[in-house]
């Protein structure tokens, strides 16, 4: 066998060194690379410890740091998620900027967390979700100013959307009323949504009030109505400074605390202090004992306000309320009807009725469909009692009726999440899943983290996992 000569040897091993220090470093690459899912485990825990493991041997790799900071996140390890979101800033896209954002003001670095989200709101490409989400946090911050500087950014960037007037309106509303109601006058043209009219009608009703401190409190119950409890508080703390004799005042922040999971006994004490008779306190304190889960200290403020307008509906509906959560239906179906009689043109009365009736199951044949029907002939265009008769005809079995008056509900008012959420409720129980589920996705586009729109994404979660 011939030999090798020695210089051939020679570049034979270099040519071997070379390739192993070329192909080594590939193979690494190709090992770690198997070590990354596209998709990492469904369980936080277990992605935590998988990206640990990488960045432990890659601890230069950003976009490692950037998946590892929105698991922390998840896992709420604030101060680990916030390093490694800094750590790959120039990564982020918007939604882990506002999560950011959000771990920032849950650290209480408020001056940081105003400041980034006064970038924010000049952002390109930021969406409406994630607009109306910038300007609730800056609610939530108490950076009220900032707030309306991001509802101002989201209209230049698209004057023609009724979603950036109205959180305009909004934001203006505590500070500028006049200026909110403009601007909500051109959300409601631009929709044509009967909540937005709505609102706007109970804003000029409120500013019409002559007295200051009756106009401040009537901002704020339009601002309840509307369920921007944030917002209420911040006008009802404003009446109750600059008006501390006014019982009623302290009543409403009290009520608005209480909608906030705040405590709200220190302003209800003053409220009664200033005025145990007046009707707006004793309705306060009836649902604050009622939240306490002591209905029957609840009774006590009702059954006095109750002797004193024998001819107001409310205080039977509330002490029916109140006597449900003893777990006296029949007391209440009692009250519910009695406040019906009392005011048979208020169709809120029929309508709380109805809902009674139907969810309790009392008499649903001859009370709760009765009771939405009249609903109904007060009210027959409203999308809201088109879609308690069809709820009501639902749970009473009668389908392609339900279906009938939930379809017209929709196309009534195609932005009334709750509707949404019932038609696709009824079609489910029809085997109809591929029209249900786009009933669904609609609810949850409408009303996102709101009652309706986390029943929608139950309901999703359940059919189609």
């Amino acid at each position: 066998m011939r030999r090798l000569k020695p210089a051939w040897m020679m570049l034979v091993a270099i040519l071997i060194v070379f390739g192993l220090a070329v192909c080594s470093p590939f193979r690494n690459f190709k090992q770690t690379a198997r070590l990354l899912p596209a998709r990492l485990p469904a369980d936080p825990q277990a992605a935590y410890t998988l990206l640990q493991n990488l960045i432990h041997s890659q601890p230069g790799r950003k976009d490692l740091r950037l998946r590892l900071a929105r698991v922390e996140a998840r896992l709420n390890q604030m101060t680990a998620a916030v390093a490694d979101f800094e750590a790959s800033a120039d990564l982020l896209l918007v939604e882990d900027r506002l999560k950011l954002l959000e771990l920032y003001r849950a650290m209480s670095e408020m001056d940081t967390a105003r400041s980034m989200a006064r970038d924010l709101a000049n952002w390109p490409g930021l969406q409406p979700g994630q607009f109306e989400r910038l300007i609730r946090l800056q609610w939530q911050m108490g950076d009220w100013s900032g707030a309306r500087y991001s509802a101002a950014s989201w209209i230049l960037m698209d004057p023609e959307n009724s979603a950036a007037w109205r959180m305009a309106a909004l934001a203006a509303v505590p500070f500028e009323p006049p200026v909110a109601l403009d601007q909500m006058a051109r959300a409601a043209a631009l929709s044509g949504s009967p909540a937005d009219q709505s609102f706007q009608t109970d804003l000029a009703a409120a500013l019409a009030a002559a007295d200051p401190a009756a106009r401040q409190l009537a901002i704020g119950r339009a601002l309840g109505i509307q369920g921007e409890w944030l917002l209420a508080r911040q006008v009802f703390e404003t009446a109750a400074g600059n008006s501390p004799l006014i019982a009623e005042a302290w009543a409403l922040l009290g009520q608005a605390q209480m909608q906030l999971g705040e405590d709200a006994l220190a302003a209800l004490s003053q409220a009664v202090e200033l005025d145990p008779d007046s009707p707006m306190v004793l309705l306060a304190l009836a649902d604050y004992w009622l939240a306490q889960r002591q209905p029957q200290a609840a009774l006590v403020y009702l059954e006095q306000a109750a002797a004193a307008h024998p001819e107001q509906g409310i205080w039977q509906v509330r002490i029916g309320q109140a006597l449900t959560a003893q777990g006296d239906l029949i007391g209440a179906l009692a009250r519910y009807q009695q406040a019906a009689e009392l005011e048979p043109d208020n169709v809120s009365y029929w309508s709380e009725l109805a809902v009674f009736s139907a969810v309790n199951g009392m008499n649903l044949d001859t009370v709760g469909l009765n009771a939405a029907r009249r609903a109904l002939l007060l009210q027959p265009d409203d999308p809201a009692t088109l879609d308690l008769m069809g709820w009501t005809l639902a749970i009473a079995g009668e389908a392609v009726s339900a279906e009938s008056f939930l379809r017209r509900a929709v196309a009534a008012d195609p932005a009334y999440a709750l509707a949404h959420l019932h038609l696709a409720q009824l079609l489910i129980t029809g085997q109809r899943f591929s029209e249900a589920r786009a009933e669904l996705r609609i609810a949850i586009e409408l009303d996102g983290p709101g009652v309706v729109g986390q029943a929608a994404e139950r309901l999703l979660a359940d059919y189609w996992k």
